[in-house]
């Protein structure tokens, strides 16, 4: 993982790439828009009137429900950027444009009225009327329908920088803050098309939104206006129905009715049995009467002409009894008859007594009464006996009468009760649905109210173009540019699979590192130490061959150098070792092969001066191990490159010389790059600034750190 300090040494290591891509990067960019178009903006806010506005729902609940409101602004905005909306504000913005004859503002510029001219062709030219806008729209909208092909089509859905839904869409929609207020923005490279845009999408959306709030309830009310309708028919034929029932059945009040000939047969109950009692009571007075009586006076009472007389009053009185008990119509139609008959009546009564008075009674009964008295009497009942009886037979017609009517009105009941429930139930219905009617209206009235939008502040005609952003851009793509090869190389490094330093390549081999040897790079600034880091690294790989042979307790230490390929710079390591070692006072044999090593060399008897016998072998990649390896050298030194990977050649190199001898190893990197120098030598020899080595501790958190490396 790559620390800070790492990271600071890979952009001092690369700040050549990080400082050149940006800037020819950001002089790019301004080459390719230091001439290009200015832009302009214009803004529109509508009050909408959706969280706080007059309203008939809002009159009647004084609670927000935020979800909901929040969910309306969407659905406006929303329909507000819909295809359609940008589509027919385009069309719109096109036939505008095509109906001028010439360039005027806030219309249209020049520029882009000739550009119109160059880009229409002559069958769009046809569509267009002068006069009207609108119709021209017509005309450019059913043109863009009929096919996929024209040029009308093409227009709206490619590319083009005015007419085209891609460039109308760019217009920006906002709720401002919490408020009622919605502000729409468009940017454009023409002021009056900047200008026109917005004006046209406002007229546009405020319609279509009123048109969707309408259609709404539209059909809700079409609905129940319908089936009210349904209703008021299904009602009007139930109504009808009891109608021709009554009048079929000369109902006028059921249950009035029925009351009265309930009330009607009781009252004939009390009469019939009246009219009974009478009877009763007269047959009785007479035949106590007559049983007064001799026989002489019974015979002469009973007499033909007097029992003709009582036959014929009789007859009377029945049909006077019968024409009183019939129909009021009836009884209407027979008065004259009536008066008539009273009459007659009246004549035979008199006869019947001027007969009676003239059979001269003049005796007494047996118990002294006088004839004449009890005559009287008994032609007084006997008229009230034919009464009686004539009022009975006529109460029998009254009786019949009666029952008749009460079997009519019996089963009407039930059929009247069945129609006024139908009538009940189609007007509960129809009222239902004359609420459901009621409230759907008033919604749509609420509705009409709340899609009620007003502008506030229209758009007005930008004259001053937006500042450039061209130094934003120019920066953005020095900082984008910079950012970006940072990134690569990181990645890079990253990535890379080289050993690159003794950290990194210890975990890869796993061989004992004895150091590292630096990589001389002539193009670099700081070659004047390449020296000095060679000393110090010669001296660190010395001190470790030193410890690994006083470790051992050796006066003579054979060593041998190796390494998988030629050219990994064994000689070079070799040589500064030798010179380094003889320097030390130490005897170092150079052999060329494993017979010199052994022929009788002089052993140093000095206990302070060490015998080193050295020896390098050529690249063991694809050639014989030597056999001098296994048991003839005290330390293998592996020599590796840096700037090379360690491949599964080399790790089975390595496994079989492992397993070949018993010998210690250890390995040297070389060609290490100089900033990656300093696990063995120490920071490198160079003059720091006081800054810059302020800067280093706060980078390696050694705020405290006093003490200065040379």
């Amino acid at each position: 993982m790559l620390s800070l300090l790492d990271f600071l040494k890979i952009i001092r290591a690369n700040i050549l790439i990080l400082v050149l891509i940006p800037i020819i990067l950001g002089t790019t960019v301004y080459l390719l828009i230091k001439d290009g178009p200015q832009t302009y903006v214009t803004t529109a806010k509508v009050y909408t009137g959706i969280a706080s506005g007059y309203s008939i729902e809002s009159q009647q609940n004084s609670s927000f429900n935020f979800f909901a409101i929040n969910n309306a602004f969407d659905n406006l905005i929303d329909l507000i950027k819909s295809r359609s909306t940008m589509e027919e504000t385009a069309l719109k913005l096109y036939a505008l444009h095509l109906t001028q004859e010439k360039p005027q503002l806030p219309i249209i510029t020049f520029n882009s009225f000739n550009e119109l001219k160059l880009q229409t062709p002559q069958e769009v030219y046809k569509l267009v009327n002068r006069n009207s806008a609108e119709q021209t729209y017509e005309n450019l909208n059913n043109f863009k329908n009929h096919d996929e092909s024209n040029h009308v089509y093409k227009l709206i859905q490619l590319n083009d920088p005015h007419y085209s839904y891609n460039a109308v869409s760019k217009i920006k929609v906002k709720r401002v803050a919490n408020s009622d207020m919605i502000e729409i923005s468009f940017e454009s490279d023409d002021p009056a098309i900047c200008f026109q845009t917005v004006k046209i999408l406002m007229e546009t959306f405020i319609q279509n939104y009123s048109d969707l709030k309408a259609n709404q309830t539209d059909a809700v009310v079409k609905y129940f206006q319908a089936q009210l309708d349904i209703a008021y028919s299904k009602l009007h034929d139930s109504e009808q129905k009891l109608l021709n029932f009554n009048m079929e059945n000369r109902i006028i009040n059921y249950y009035e009715q029925s009351k009265h000939i309930a009330s009607e047969k009781e009252k004939f109950q009390i009469e019939r049995q009246d009219v009974m009692l009478e009877l009763v009571a007269a047959e009785s007075v007479i035949k106590n009467l007559e049983n007064n009586l001799d026989s002489k006076a019974k015979l002469k009472l009973q007499g033909n002409h007097i029992m003709k007389m009582r036959q014929k009053l009789s007859d009377l009185n029945s049909k006077i009894a019968r024409i009183k008990y019939i129909t009021q119509n009836d009884s209407i139609r027979g008065t004259d008859s009536l008066a008539i008959w009273e009459n007659e009546t009246n004549k035979i009564k008199t006869k019947l007594q001027f007969a009676v008075d003239s059979l001269h009674f003049y005796e007494n009964t047996k118990q002294g009464i006088q004839v004449d008295h009890i005559i009287d009497n008994w032609l007084d009942n006997v008229i009230s006996y034919e009464e009686s009886k004539a009022k009975l037979n006529a109460l029998k017609f009254r009786s019949i009468e009666l029952d008749s009517t009460i079997r009519h009105y019996a089963p009407l009941g039930a059929n009247m009760k069945k129609i006024e429930r139908e009538i009940d139930v189609v007007e509960r219905e129809y009222l239902s649905l004359l609420h459901s009617l009621s409230l759907a209206k008033l919604k749509q009235q609420n509705l009409e109210l709340s899609s009620n939008i007003k502008v506030v502040d229209p758009p007005v005609l930008p004259i001053k173009p937006l500042p450039s952003k061209t130094k934003f851009m120019i920066i953005a793509t020095v900082l984008g540019g910079f950012v970006m090869s940072l990134a690569f190389i990181i990645l890079i490094k990253f990535f890379d699979t080289t050993l690159q330093n003794i950290k990194r390549s210890e975990k890869i081999i796993g061989l004992k590192p004895i150091g590292d040897y630096p990589l001389f790079n002539p193009k670099r600034p700081d070659n004047y130490l390449i020296e000095e880091v060679k000393k110090r690294a010669t001296n660190a790989i010395t001190n470790n061959l030193l410890n690994e042979c006083k470790r051992n307790e050796m006066k003579t230490y054979k060593i041998g150098f190796i390494s998988n390929y030629d050219q990994e710079g064994k000689g070079t390591i070799m040589t500064e070792l030798i010179d380094n070692l003889t320097n030390d006072g130490h005897d170092v044999k150079f052999i060329e092969n494993s017979e010199e090593a052994y022929s009788g060399m002089n052993i140093n008897i000095n206990p302070n001066i060490i015998t080193f016998i050295m020896r390098e072998f050529p690249g063991l990649m694809n050639r014989l191990l030597p056999h001098e390896l296994y048991n003839k050298y005290d330390f293998i030194c592996y020599i590796i490159r840096a700037d090379r990977g360690w491949s599964r050649a080399d790790k089975n190199m390595l496994k079989m010389i492992r397993s070949f001898t018993k010998t210690d190893m250890g390995y040297i990197l070389n060609a290490v790059k100089l900033e990656e120098m300093g696990d063995f030598t120490g920071q490198l020899p160079k003059r720091r600034s006081k800054l810059r080595r302020l800067f280093k501790r706060i980078v390696m958190f050694r705020f405290y750190e006093r003490f200065q490396e040379n």
